[in-house]
């Protein structure tokens, strides 16, 4: 009785083991293909990592009135500033959290300025940038609202700005939205 009743066993064995060879081949593939995912991610970050520092140096120059002058990245981005009163780059975080927020900005806005033009050959129709005014005061918002409609304009046909605050930049076209009531500005 034992024998019929596991007179299948040989089968699911030999069907277990068929199973087992298709799983291991596809981890096989699986890790091969992370492999190369890897070299590829590693190949790009060092290839673009040069732009982007020196995009990076010139924005967040820009941004703090020249106290920033540049910037330096690690394989994983991390961000370290030349500290000009310290004479050697320091890591952002030691810096307060607005001046780490304008760091930041500069690397999403290197990033772009890097990294489009090259791959998708052609410049992308408009930025979009949501509250990148919040955490700063007002010199540094001057400065930021300066290279974005003198400098980043030249390279973006239309710039959206979303902020709270109360800003009014010369030779910009600002849209208001007061307790659902919409106003225009030119």
């Amino acid at each position: 009785r034992r024998v019929e009743e596991n007179k299948s066993v040989e089968q699911e064995y030999e069907q277990a083991k068929q199973e087992i060879k298709e799983l291991e081949t596809l981890i096989e593939a699986q890790t091969l293909a992370i492999e190369k995912l890897r070299e590829t991610a590693k190949h790009v970050r060092e290839k673009f990592l040069p732009a982007i520092e020196i995009n990076m140096s010139q924005i967040i120059s820009q941004i703090t009135g020249g106290i920033y002058k540049a910037v330096r990245l690690n394989e994983d981005y991390n961000i370290e500033v030349l500290d000009s009163n310290a004479g050697k780059f320091i890591s952002k975080d030691i810096y307060s959290g607005g001046t780490v927020d304008q760091f930041l900005l500069a690397m999403r806005l290197a990033f772009i300025l890097s990294l489009l033009p090259q791959t998708k050959q052609t410049y992308p129709q408009f930025l979009f940038l949501d509250e990148p005014l919040a955490s700063s005061d007002q010199n540094r918002r001057t400065n930021i609202i300066n290279l974005l409609t003198k400098t980043l304009s030249k390279e973006f046909k239309q710039i959206i700005l979303i902020t709270h605050l109360d800003i009014n930049p010369q030779n910009t076209r600002t849209i208001t939205i007061n307790q659902g009531k919409i106003t225009y500005n030119s």
